[in-house]
């Protein structure tokens, strides 16, 4: 017993030995054991640890550290829940050989703000790089700059959200299309495609806009609908009929990540009346009148073409005619009312469960395809549900139901200011007014964001 006892003390003190002899490299450091473990071999008086509550440690670790080959003295290493989360620390010289390091390992850095600061961004953790009082450019960087480094990591969640972005890769489609809707004396609603991308019910606003691309179907042809509705005029009073000058402008344009242009794509604004009137008896100015001026709500429907959707999504092949469900509105509720019951309790499985099919929708109608971005849409599901102090669902909620049937969504009384199903926190509240689809076998998803 003695001798294997002093055969491990013997190891220890040799491990210890060679620690000091060799510089250890931080950026092998990818989990808190490998930390641990380089901790045990480090002098007890080099090593300091803040303890702070609930699981979490600050630790400041000072030993023979290098970053792709330049020293560091000292590190400060934040931990939580048994899970490396954070690594600052400071190299005095060397910042044109990190940097070459750096983009070896993980492309071209993206550059931030005016100042010289690069990040990349891994599924392993979130790099960025700093030169503290530089005021050249990063091609004037030498290596007599000073750089500082900090190492978010991202500890791996393996369901099925994050997976997605692994294993399902998004059209080479990388179009994303946006409306923006200025409008007076009159509210509005806009449709896409059947989809209500944007209800609105206040006279004279300008620049509201909507993401669009979940509402566009495979193919070119696609169709926007403008309801003008009368409204509430600036006292707050609702309104019976359309006012003179009820008028909606939309405008649409595309983006995309290999171009800095956003061509317009249709820019449409509701006909006006083959008149004007006197906007007073003893007025010189005059307005243009609405062709729907006095009735109760008007519709007009215009289609556009854009380069052909690829894509369909895959809650567009299961979906139903909702409007051949009798009970679809109490299915639909039921299911709004598992996801309240997942907020509230703050139930990771069940939100993964209830929200996969909306994320795999998602997934496919943008252009998003890192991995990372699996692991920020599962984190700020997550961080919504920890950040709020309640989930809501309207009692008298309405149901829309799009052209085709097989998407509907809930919409808020009538009466209400807030929408159908939201979730609140101190300072505000966050909507989560989901399309969903009921499949053959009577299965309610949330499909469209």
């Amino acid at each position: 017993m003695n001798r294997l006892y002093t055969s491990a003390l013997l190891l220890l003190v040799l491990a210890a030995s060679s620690c000091r002899r060799q510089q250890i490299q931080i950026e092998h450091i990818h989990t808190r054991q490998q930390l641990d473990s380089i901790i045990a071999v480090l002098p007890a008086t080099d090593v300091k640890i803040d303890s702070i509550p609930v699981r979490v440690l600050h630790m400041k670790l000072k030993g023979l550290f290098t970053y792709y080959g330049q020293p560091v003295d000292q590190l400060l290493v934040s931990t939580k829940d048994e899970a490396l989360t954070q690594i600052s620390f400071d190299t005095e010289k060397g910042a044109r050989d990190l940097i070459h390091a750096l983009e070896a390992d993980n492309g071209i850095g993206e550059k931030q703000y005016s100042s010289p600061i690069l990040s990349w961004n891994t599924v392993e953790k979130k790099i960025e790089f700093v030169m503290p009082d530089f005021e050249g450019n990063l091609l004037t960087v030498s290596n007599k700059e000073k750089a500082s480094i900090s190492l978010y990591f991202n500890n791996p969640v393996n369901n099925r959200i994050t997976s997605i972005y692994q294993s399902q890769h998004p059209s080479s489609n990388t179009n994303n299309y946006k409306i923006e809707v200025d409008n007076d004396e009159c509210g509005y609603r806009i449709y896409v495609n059947g989809f209500l991308a944007l209800d609105h019910p206040g006279a004279r606003t300008m620049g509201v806009t909507a993401d669009i691309n979940s509402y566009l179907v495979k193919g070119r042809q696609q169709q926007m609908t403008v309801e003008l509705l009368p409204g509430k005029d600036f006292d707050g009073n609702a309104r019976k009929q359309l006012h003179l000058e009820s008028v909606v402008h939309v405008t649409m344009t595309r983006w995309s990540e290999n171009s800095c242009q956003s061509p317009v794509v249709l820019d449409f604004r509701t006909p006006y009346a083959d008149t004007s009137l006197r906007t007073g008896a003893h007025s010189s100015r005059y307005t243009r009148v609405s062709k729907f001026a006095g009735q109760p709500v008007a519709r007009t429907t215009n289609t556009f073409e854009i380069p052909p959707v690829p894509y369909e999504l895959p809650c567009y092949a299961t979906a139903t005619d909702i409007r051949n469900i009798p009970d679809a509105k109490e299915k639909i509720l039921a299911h709004y009312r598992k996801l309240k019951d997942a907020y509230e309790k703050k139930d990771p499985q069940q939100l993964e469960n209830l929200l996969f099919p909306l994320e795999q929708n998602k997934q496919m109608a943008w252009y998003q395809f890192k991995a990372t971005d699996g692991q920020t849409a599962w984190a700020n599901i997550l961080e919504k549900a920890q950040a709020s102090t309640g989930a809501h669902l309207d009692d008298n909620v309405l149901l829309y139901i799009t052209p085709d049937g097989r998407f509907a969504k809930l919409l808020p009384s009538e009466n209400s200011d807030n929408p159908a199903f939201y979730l609140e926190d101190a300072d505000k509240i966050y909507p989560l007014d989901y399309y969903v689809a009921i499949n053959k076998n009577g299965a309610v998803q949330f499909a469209v964001n």
